[in-house]
C-alpha cells in the first residue's frame, strides 16, 4: 500500500499545481485583455483621431493664412492697374523678392478674365532668390475652372493641388480696387510649396511627428486610417485631397503609446500581484515536495549535469529507486546507452563531411577567382587598348590630311582600309566595356516601367535612325512594370530594336512590334518583332554567341550586341530565345520578373 502511495503522490502534486496555475492564468488573460486592454486601446484610437484632426486643422490654418495674404493684395488699386495696362512697372517695383519672401509665398500669377496667364513671380522664399516658374504647376492652375473663374470681389478660394513630384497650397481673389468693388479684372493666385518647411512649422505648431507618405487604400471613415507599428508606437493616416477631391495626398502622423502602455502598466501590476499569490502557494507546495520528489530529482539531476560537464556517458545512474523518479533514471540510462552508439556513428560520417566540405570550399574558391580575375582580364585589356587605337585613328587621319592628293591607286585604298580597320576595332572594345560592364558595374534592381524605357529610346537613343528609316514601332499592348536595373533594361531593348531596324532587305520599311505575355514559369516574356531578312533556324543559338555574325558583311555589326543583351537577361535570372526563318522576320524575346499590379500602381520605381 505505501508503495502505492509513494508512486501516486508526484500525479497528485503535479494535478494540484497544474489546476491552480491553469485557473489563474484564464483569470489572467480574461481580466487584462479582454476587460482592461479593450478598453485602453479604443481611448488610443481616439486620441490618434484628435491628433490627426488637430493636423487637419493646422493644415486649414496654414490655408487661411494664405487666404488673408491674398484678400490683401487681391483688391488692390495698383493690382487692378497692372491688370489694365495702366501700371507696366508693377512687378518690378511692388513684386521684390525680399517683399514675396516676408509674405512667406512661393509664387504670385495673376490671370486675366479669359483665364490666360498675365504674369508670374517665382521665388525660394527661405533662400530669398528668384525660382523659375514650373510648366506643369502653371498649367494646373490655369485648368482649375473652380479657382480662377470667381466672380465677386470678396469671394475666394483656397485648397491643395497636387502634381506629380509634390504637392502646393493655394489662395485665389478676383483682382478688383481698394474697396472691392467691381468690375474685376482677373485673379490673383498666391501658393506655397507643401515642402520640409511647412511640415516643419506643423510640426512645431501641433507638436506631432508629421510625415508625408506614399497613397494608402486601407482608409476609414473621413479618410483617416491608424495602424499599430510596435508596443511603443503607432501611426495614424489621414488623406487630404486636392481643390476637385480627383487626388489626394497621404500624410502619417507618428505618435507613442502613451495611453496604451499606461493601462499594460496596470495590467502588470494586477499579473505581478496575482503571481505573488502564486508564488506563495508554490513555496507551500515546495516544501511539501522537497523531501518527497525533489531530492531525489537533484541527485539525478547531479549525475546528468556531471555527464554534460565532461560528456562522459559512462557515468553509472542511480537506479535502485521503485517509484517513477527510479523509473526515469533508467530510461536515462537506456538513451545514453544508445547516444553512445549514435554518437560513435555521427563523428564518422561528420569526418567524412568535413573531408567533402574542405575539397568543395577549395573548388569554389578557385571557380570564383577565375572568374573575377576573367572579368578584370576582359574589362583592363578593352580599357587599355583604347588608347594605343585612339593614337592610330589620329595618325591615321593626320596622314590622310597631310598626304592630300600625294598618294593614289591602292595607297589610298590601304589608308582607307586602316583607317576602317581602327574604326571597326574602336567599336569593337566598346562592344567588350558595355559587355564586361554588365557585371562588373551593375545598378541595384528596382521598379522599371518598359513603356517609359521604350518611348525614352525612340525620342533620344534611336530616334535618328528611327527617322531615317521612316520606322514603325508599335506595342501591341501596355507593358508591365518588372524589377530590373533601368539602364541595363535600356540598353538590352536598344539593341534588339536597332538589330530589327539594320537586319533588312534594300528599300524595306521597318516594322517593329512589342508586346508580352506571361510565361509558365512565373516570369513575364517579352517579345520583340521585326519585318526583317530573318535568321536560319540552325544559327538561332549561335547569334548570341561573343564575335558570331551570321549574316554578310553587307550589315555593319561587332557581333556583340546579342551576347550582351544574353548577359544582361541572365543578371537578372531570366531566359533569352529568338523565333525566326529567313525572308518571315525575327521575334526575340527574353523574361523577366513582373512586378505585381497591385504594388506597381502605389510606387514609382524605388
Amino acid at each position: 500500500m505505501m508503495k502505492n502511495l509513494k508512486t501516486s503522490l508526484g500525479r497528485k502534486v503535479a494535478l494540484c499545481i497544474g489546476a491552480t496555475f491553469a485557473f489563474m492564468l484564464v483569470i489572467l488573460l480574461f481580466t487584462s485583455k479582454t476587460i482592461m486592454l479593450a478598453g485602453f486601446s479604443k481611448l488610443e484610437e481616439q486620441d490618434v483621431e484628435t491628433n490627426i484632426t488637430r493636423f487637419e486643422n493646422g493644415i486649414e490654418r496654414e490655408l487661411d493664412n494664405l487666404a488673408t495674404t491674398c484678400g490683401d493684395w487681391a483688391p488692390w488699386d495698383d493690382a487692378r492697374d497692372f491688370m489694365t495696362g495702366k501700371n507696366p512697372n508693377f512687378p518690378e517695383t511692388d513684386l521684390q523678392v525680399e517683399t514675396l519672401s516676408n509674405l512667406k509665398i512661393n509664387f504670385m500669377m495673376f490671370i486675366d478674365l479669359k483665364g490666360n496667364l498675365h504674369h508670374i513671380s517665382t521665388i525660394d522664399y527661405l533662400n530669398k532668390t528668384e525660382a523659375s516658374p514650373l510648366e506643369e504647376m502653371t498649367k494646373l492652375i490655369l485648368s482649375k475652372k473652380e479657382l480662377i473663374n470667381l466672380q465677386e470681389p470678396d469671394e475666394s478660394k483656397t485648397g491643395l493641388l497636387i502634381l506629380s513630384d509634390f504637392a502646393i497650397l493655394v489662395a485665389a481673389q478676383p483682382i478688383s480696387n481698394n474697396s472691392s468693388e467691381k468690375p474685376i479684372c482677373g485673379t490673383l493666385v498666391i501658393g506655397r510649396y507643401l515642402d520640409c518647411n511647412v511640415l516643419d512649422n506643423l510640426r512645431k505648431q501641433t507638436c506631432l511627428d508629421i510625415q508625408l507618405t506614399k497613397q494608402r487604400d486601407e482608409v476609414l471613415k473621413d479618410g483617416k486610417h491608424l495602424q499599430v507599428i510596435n508596443k511603443d508606437s503607432i501611426t495614424g493616416y489621414t488623406n487630404i485631397y486636392n481643390i476637385g477631391r480627383d487626388k489626394y495626398i497621404t500624410f502619417q502622423i507618428n505618435m507613442l503609446r502613451k495611453i496604451y502602455n499606461y493601462g499594460k502598466g496596470l495590467v502588470n501590476y494586477f499579473m505581478v500581484i496575482t503571481f505573488v499569490t502564486a508564488v506563495t502557494i508554490l513555496i507551500v507546495l515546495l516544501l511539501t515536495l522537497r523531501k518527497t520528489i525533489f531530492k531525489p530529482l537533484n541527485a539525478l539531476t547531479t549525475h546528468l549535469n556531471e555527464i554534460d560537464k565532461d560528456f562522459n556517458i559512462t557515468t553509472q545512474l542511480c537506479t535502485d529507486r521503485n517509484d517513477e523518479i527510479g523509473s526515469l533514471a533508467r530510461s536515462f540510462e537506456l538513451v545514453l546507452t544508445h547516444l553512445k552508439n549514435h554518437i560513435k556513428e555521427l563523428g564518422e560520417k561528420q569526418t567524412i563531411t568535413n573531408n567533402l566540405n574542405q575539397e568543395l570550399t577549395k573548388t569554389t574558391e578557385k571557380l570564383q577567382e577565375a572568374n573575377t580575375e576573367l572579368k578584370s582580364f576582359v574589362y583592363v585589356a578593352s580599357h587599355d587598348l583604347r588608347e594605343p587605337l585612339r593614337k592610330i585613328s589620329v595618325f591615321a587621319e593626320m596622314l590622310k590630311t597631310s598626304l592630300g592628293n600625294k598618294i593614289e591607286g591602292s595607297d589610298i585604298e590601304n589608308l582607307h582600309y586602316m583607317v576602317d580597320g581602327a574604326e571597326r576595332m574602336k567599336k569593337m572594345i566598346e562592344g567588350l566595356l558595355v559587355y564586361s560592364r554588365v557585371s562588373s558595374q551593375p545598378h541595384p534592381l528596382q521598379k522599371v516601367d518598359l513603356n517609359e524605357i521604350i518611348d525614352q529610346i525612340c525620342k533620344f537613343e534611336l530616334a535618328v535612325l528611327i527617322e531615317e528609316k521612316n520606322v514603325s514601332i508599335r506595342k501591341l499592348q501596355h507593358l508591365p512594370t518588372v524589377v530590373a536595373d533601368a539602364s541595363q533594361m535600356t540598353q538590352l531593348l536598344q539593341n534588339l530594336i536597332a538589330n530589327g531596324i539594320k537586319y533588312q532587305k534594300k528599300d524595306n520599311k521597318p516594322q517593329i512590334t512589342i508586346s508580352y505575355r506571361h510565361s509558365p514559369d512565373g516570369m513575364v516574356r517579352i517579345d520583340v518583332a521585326d519585318n526583317g531578312i530573318g535568321i536560319k533556324p540552325e544559327y538561332h543559338s549561335a547569334v548570341f554567341t561573343m564575335f558570331k555574325r551570321v549574316h554578310s558583311r553587307e550589315y555593319e555589326g561587332t557581333g556583340i550586341g546579342l551576347s550582351v543583351c544574353k548577359k544582361i537577361v541572365e543578371r537578372h535570372k531570366g531566359k533569352i530565345g529568338v523565333e525566326s526563318q529567313p525572308d518571315e522576320g525575327s521575334t526575340f524575346w527574353f523574361t523577366i520578373k513582373e512586378v505585381p499590379s497591385q504594388v506597381a500602381a502605389t510606387e514609382p520605381v524605388m
